[in-house]
């Protein structure tokens, strides 16, 4: 679990992102967005590689990585309401291919799109509240902070690529294993499982058509 849920938290930018988005007032609104297509991630058949494996495959856990990072930023258990969509139609593969996700709680109103059958590449974060806009385009690694109130106060943070990043982020993960960061940590197996029981929830939404809750301390 630590390899392959965890690394979007070791991306150049995160901590930035994660500070700005802990100053936020207490009602915020969260959108989470990774879109692509699966036949161009790798160079061999994508039918033949573990995501169209309905065992073990599916954009729920090949995008966990974005599950993680709202579990990751947020502290609260959520009401979830979710639908999701096969690739059998677009991909000819038996897994779900898109996810549309709701999860609510007191603080937070989070809507997630998870997708891996549309043309256009998009991965950004958009955070709100009443006053405040904080907008993360991790493809090309620009943090854009605006506040409505004071345009001049807006800020961009500009860090490397996502494509460029592939070595960092591997090194970070490394190192936080043998150093002593606060702000940059190893994974924990419980965190690991949190993210999979995650899936699990929005899976059983998906199949019940009902709103399911979500206990991070892994109750229900």
């Amino acid at each position: 679990f630590p390899v392959t849920i965890g690394p979007k938290r070791y991306l150049e930018g995160y901590l930035k992102f994660k500070n700005l988005f802990n100053q936020l007032e207490k009602s915020v609104n969260l959108e989470v967005t990774n879109t692509s297509w699966l036949p161009d991630w790798r160079s061999r058949d994508y039918k033949t590689t573990y995501s169209a494996d309905p065992t073990q495959g599916g954009v729920l856990l090949d995008c966990i990585h974005e599950l993680d990072l709202i579990l990751d930023l947020t502290n609260d258990n959520f009401n979830i309401f979710a639908e999701v969509e096969s690739g059998q139609s677009r991909l000819e593969i038996d897994v779900e291919a898109s996810a549309r996700v709701n999860l609510l709680s007191d603080k937070y109103r989070i809507s997630l799109h998870l997708s891996f059958q549309e043309l256009t590449l998009k991965r950004q974060i958009i955070a709100k509240d009443s006053k405040n806009t904080i907008s993360w385009n991790l493809i090309n690694g620009e943090i854009v902070h605006k506040n409505v109130n004071n345009p001049e106060s807006n800020v961009t943070f500009n860090y490397e690529a996502l494509e460029r990043q592939r070595l960092v982020w591997l090194s970070r993960q490394v190192d936080s294993i043998f150093q002593s960061n606060e702000e940059i940590y190893p994974l924990s197996f419980q965190k690991g499982l949190e993210s999979l029981k995650l899936v699990e929830k929005v899976r059983l939404s998906a199949i019940k058509k009902r709103w399911v809750y979500f206990d991070r301390l892994l109750r229900s």
